[in-house]
């Protein structure tokens, strides 16, 4: 399969002002302004967007219940037909790098200890790197034009699997509507990691119109803050930070078009208590700590938005949620 990557500054351009016209899209990270939304039930609260970090990985957050990853796949709506066809694979792994690279990963905010080199973890570990290995789930997402957009969202999981049918072996967790499934093709420990510490780095997308394949598309984030030569707010001691592999050399990741490249992981030196929000009273400045420990591959080509035949763009962003801001955040890739 050959993917397409776009690397002209006309699709630069279309996506940002697209983005422009949202208040809550954005995939811009930020180290020490993240901002916060309390997002009452009734639908009150202090709501303080910060700067906006937009990302819902956040290793402290990562099982508080209704506040976790939302995966959206779309194509086209009621207002913006979409003539394609699309399938959608994904591509998974460990969404957190602990600051030690020595085989376990430890969250340094529960007891929770993964032992990634006893042998029970062969698809995400490796003997040089415990971060930026990628499982591709087997079974795809597919839409049709017309059909309605699919919403993977688990109350306090990562991600979104059938796990003991989706209920976790507790009968008031329901089994989830849609799921990621590997299909047999991670260890029972895997899935279990990823279940509570994965995320989707990557989107390989097939485009489809009438039986003719449009194109194959790799598609990731734009992720500004980690591009070479941002202006990264260091006040606090908090920015993206090289991961290490086990000989303490830069680590890269292995993308699925083949290709390596730096993995970063967020973390706050001045800070390890994780992400932290002091909301400012009227006239006050308060404090904000980012501590996600998220790793993010650094992608410095477009891979964020492609211009389809019809004049549609196939985009993957991060969207947040009008009540909780960056918490309960969406990723999106879609047909718009």
């Amino acid at each position: 399969m050959i993917f397409l990557t776009a690397c002209s500054e006309e699709s630069f351009n279309d996506l940002e002002n697209i983005e422009e016209e949202s208040m809550y899209s954005t995939n811009s990270f930020n180290d020490d302004q993240p901002g916060f939304a309390f997002g009452d039930e009734d639908g009150t609260g202090t709501i303080w967007a910060g700067d906006n970090y937009a990302s819902p990985w956040d290793l402290l957050i990562r099982s508080e219940e209704y506040k976790q990853p939302v995966y959206i796949i779309g194509n086209g709506n009621a207002e913006n037909y979409s003539p394609y066809t699309i399938e959608v694979f994904a591509h998974v792994g460990l969404a957190y790098f602990d600051g030690v690279t020595d085989g376990v990963f430890n969250d340094p905010f529960t007891p929770n200890i993964f032992q990634l080199n006893n042998g029970l973890y062969p698809n995400l570990w490796d003997g040089v790197n415990e971060v930026g290995h990628l499982v591709r789930v087997p079974v795809s997402f597919g839409l049709n034009p017309g059909d309605p957009s699919i919403r993977l969202e688990a109350r306090e999981d990562h991600l979104p699997i059938d796990y003991n049918n989706g209920s976790r072996s507790d009968p008031a967790f329901p089994p989830y509507n849609e799921v990621f499934d590997f299909a047999g093709t991670v260890t029972p420990d895997e899935l279990d990691l990823l279940r509570q510490y994965g995320k989707v780095f990557f989107y390989e997308v097939t485009v489809s119109e009438a039986g003719t394949v449009i194109g194959d598309y790799l598609m990731h984030p734009n992720i500004e803050t980690v591009q070479p030569g941002a202006n990264i707010p260091t006040s606090l001691g908090g920015q993206w930070h090289e991961v290490p592999d086990f000989n303490s050399a830069p680590a890269t990741g292995v993308a699925p078009n083949g290709n390596s490249y730096p993995l970063y992981f967020y973390w706050n030196q001045n800070h390890n208590a994780g992400t932290l929000f002091d909301i400012p009273s009227a006239g006050s400045i308060g404090t904000t700590l980012c501590d996600s420990r998220e790793v993010v591959f650094q992608i410095t080509q477009n891979m964020h938005s492609y211009r389809l035949p019809n004049g549609q763009d196939l985009k993957m962003y991060i969207l947040q949620n009008s009540k909780y801001l960056w918490l309960n955040s969406a990723l999106v890739v879609a047909v718009e």
